[in-house]
């Protein structure tokens, strides 16, 4: 009886360390998916010019914004241009992505709330999320921005 009341305390420890493992990897995995984020907000800070303009459009649950032109100016917005008959201006949602930085700031945000799954991708020149999609609850929606049209201005 006591051979196997060892194996099975045994047994319990291994699949204890193996949960232990499991938990170990899943943080590290999330870490290094948030990493890019902050290597290219690095690469951004560095690079960013002071007058540029770019197109963003948002879609997030039953709100969406965009396509609008920002045009930004020593880190203050100069301008804000629908760039389509058919374009929404939704200016909480403008106002939270109205620099590059600021775009930044609301993927931070989003991810601290809501980091089940998320994808990005940055330009490689600038270092700016051209593409961030994360999903949050369904009483949410899904969210994405989409940067293009990236413009640097004299």
């Amino acid at each position: 009886m006591n051979i196997s009341r060892r194996r099975w305390i045994q047994f319990g420890l291994a699949i204890g360390l193996l949960l232990v493992v499991v938990a170990i990897v899943s943080v590290r995995l999330i870490l290094s998916m948030r990493s890019p984020l902050t290597q290219n907000e690095e690469l951004w800070l560095s690079r960013k010019p002071k007058h540029y303009t770019y197109d963003v459009r948002f879609a997030g649950g039953l709100r969406f914004a965009g396509p609008v032109r920002i045009e930004v100016l020593n880190d203050k917005t100069v301008s804000v241009t629908p760039t389509d008959g058919f374009a929404r201006v939704d200016s909480d949602i403008i106002d939270q992505l109205n620099t590059i930085d600021r775009v930044f700031e609301f993927i931070r945000r989003t991810l601290e709330t809501y980091n089940d799954k998320f994808e990005f991708e940055f330009d490689r020149t600038w270092g700016f999320p051209s593409k961030a999609m994360m999903q949050a609850p369904w009483t949410e929606g899904d969210r994405s921005v989409d940067i293009t049209s990236f413009k640097q201005l004299n």
